[in-house]
């Protein structure tokens, strides 16, 4: 009787023991996938905190980058109005309009890092006409964009500080003056900005790295914050004298789609 109680025993134990094992491994694994899901969620709020930061870090630096742009024409075109005040009240008051336009434009779109092409457009032709009153038409200006890329998302206030760079570098100085050529073509997906100018050059020296002013650098900030690529911007001497400032602009959803 006691070696069948001990081999029911021993049977039994064995047997219960294994069920013991299965429901500690179903146990164990629930506790675990638990543990994963637990972690995985964890890790998927601290990458969405962190891309928060990162992009509230970049909006920030993106706002700082264009408010450093804001006072090199802003000035200019302060001293261009009151040049005008008392020979032709008339242009000053015009002159006035359009700088108006050109600060409720900024207002506009100081929380905005993209603006259609066609708003860009727009405001380069503000910056335009007061800088042709500014050196009273020594200086031509071109502009030809394709009429299909008008709704085309660009950074804001990208053309006018390239634009200010051909000016002052390129055939500001000169008594006989020059001109600058805008060309914006391309597809929506690939976007070509030209900003050429017939003006003095660049010296043999010339890097963008060593050379190139605040203008620039910040054009080339924004735009490697925005597309996340460096040397989204160059410049290069052009034949025959000048220099041609190139943007080659992987592309961005269409403002109308």
């Amino acid at each position: 009787m006691p070696t069948d109680f001990a081999d029911f025993f021993l049977d039994r134990f064995y047997s219960d023991l294994l069920i013991y094992a299965v429901i500690a491994g179903i146990s164990f694994s629930r506790l675990y996938a638990e543990q994963v899901r637990r972690s995985a969620r964890d890790a998927h709020e601290m990458a969405l905190r962190t891309a928060d930061l990162e992009r509230r870090l970049v909006e920030s630096q993106l706002q700082s980058l264009r408010a450093q742009l804001h006072p090199h024409f802003l000035f200019n075109a302060l001293n261009t109005i009151s040049a005008f005040t008392e020979t032709s009240p008339q242009m000053a008051r015009r002159l006035m309009a359009q700088l108006g336009d050109l600060l409720r434009a900024s207002l506009r779109h100081t929380a905005q890092p993209l603006v259609t092409l066609g708003e860009e457009l727009t405001f380069l032709d503000d910056f335009l006409a007061i800088e042709s009153a500014r050196f009273e038409g020594r200086l031509a200006f071109s502009v030809r964009a394709d009429e299909a890329l008008m709704n085309v998302q660009v950074p804001g206030f990208l053309l006018q500080p390239l634009v200010e760079n051909a000016i002052r570098h390129g055939v500001g100085g000169r008594v006989s003056g020059g001109r600058v050529e805008v060309t914006v073509a391309g597809t929506p997906s690939s976007l070509s900005i030209r900003v050429r100018d017939d003006g003095v050059g660049l010296p043999d020296d010339w890097s963008f790295d060593r050379h190139a002013g605040v203008g620039l650098r910040n054009v080339a900030a924004r735009l490697a914050h925005l597309y996340g690529r460096p040397n989204l911007l160059t410049l290069a001497p052009v034949a025959g004298g000048g220099a041609e400032a190139r943007i080659d602009l992987p592309g961005l959803p269409d403002a109308a789609s």
